[in-house]
């Protein structure tokens, strides 16, 4: 769970997102125990093949100097050996070749099969995701447009034109752009048995190029053999919906991170109304009216801004505080204690103020 996530969730959206994610995260778990356990059966088949053609050679060299030491020559004993094992196991001496390249094959077959399912369960996860997130910003924003009242190419396609046209929602360009390589990839899979047609070279053929060592082109068919194409689809999956739970965010006034922060700060000395969440450049910034539980006569402004590392590393700015409802203490041991929850929660939403991971986030507090 995200720092303490209640059973329900935080509202509709929000469990839209986190719903996906966990469906995602089950996908590749689902397709890496397949691997292992097919990986596991292979083995153990190579292993059984060998162990019968070393008994084969066995025999057939047994047999052989018997056939040697009753006078046969060379060939015509060896011949004779052979015929005698393959009785004896009733296998014929050309099988083993054939075992090993139907193995060899059914690895390829399996792998690719693998692979290619898990890129279509989570395209059609995905598919179902968008579906339902439209449906309940439909009703967020009270619209009387549904998302099947549009025309589109796809369901996707559709969708994020509605959250475009109709929800006005900014979608990132470049990342839109990444994610829809692989519905390309998958139609493909589905319509022409990963066979390239010529309307699809054009397409196809980058992506392919891109993931070129986790890819077998064979018989006019492309085989998956690496499980990074479909690690790299989670991936820019993600940071698609990354970027376009930030914009919701926006579009719905913060209420997620609104509902999050009052989850994730400390409340116990303080109760807090006309809360709000904004974005000014590269900060982040929570604001509320305060006063101490029971004693509303006496309210104080709290500001919590959140940015990129600075030189101050202060919590407070005794300058800016009259400390009023509460000690300084006071008010370090509450924001101390939740101050990283805080800043998970804008690290989740980084986005918003174009947030890298890499980046490092201090928090100040101001009392007004």
């Amino acid at each position: 769970m995200i720092f303490g996530r209640p059973p329900k969730g935080y509202n509709d959206i929000e469990n839209q997102f986190y719903q996906i994610r966990i469906e995602l995260d089950n996908a590749l778990v689902i397709l890496m125990n397949n691997i292992e356990s097919f990986n596991k059966t292979h083995e153990a088949e190579i292993a059984e093949i060998e162990k019968l053609e070393k008994k084969f050679k066995q025999l057939t060299d047994k047999y052989y100097k018997e056939q040697l030491s009753q006078g046969e020559d060379g060939q015509t004993a060896y011949s004779i050996a052979e015929s005698e094992a393959s009785d004896d196991l009733r296998i014929d001496p050309y099988s083993f070749n054939y075992l090993y390249e139907n193995l060899a094959t059914l690895q390829r077959d399996s792998y690719d099969g693998y692979y290619k399912s898990s890129l279509i369960m989570m395209y059609s996860q995905i598919e179902f995701f968008f579906i339902k997130l439209c449906e309940i910003l439909k009703d967020e924003i009270e619209s009387p447009l549904a998302v099947s009242d549009l025309a589109g190419q796809g369901y996707v396609a559709t969708c994020l034109m509605y959250l475009g046209k109709v929800v006005r929602v900014n979608v990132d360009e470049s990342l839109k752009t990444k994610f829809f390589r692989y519905p390309k990839l998958r139609n493909n899979i589905i319509h022409n048995n990963s066979s390239i047609t010529e309307g699809e070279e054009s397409d196809l053929r980058p992506i392919l190029n891109e993931f070129k060592n986790a890819i077998t082109e064979y018989d006019n068919r492309y085989y998956l053999n690496d499980i990074s194409i479909v690690d790299q689809f989670k991936k820019d999956t993600e940071n698609f919906l990354e970027s376009l739970e930030a914009e919701l965010e926006k579009r719905i006034e913060f209420k997620t991170i609104l509902t999050r922060m009052r989850k994730g700060l400390g409340n116990k000395l303080f109760e807090r109304n006309e809360e709000t969440v904004a974005v000014d450049g590269d900060k982040f910034i929570y604001s509320c009216i305060i006063n101490r539980i029971h004693q509303k006569e006496e309210t104080q402004k709290l500001i919590i801004t959140i940015q990129k590392v600075s030189k101050s590393g202060k919590i407070l700015d005794e300058e800016k505080s009259t400390f009023k409802i509460a000690t300084k203490e006071e008010f370090l041991k509450v924001f101390n204690a939740t101050s990283k929850n805080i800043i998970e929660i804008f690290k989740h939403y980084k986005s918003l103020i174009n947030g890298k991971r890499s980046y490092l986030f201090t928090m100040v507090v101001e009392l007004n």
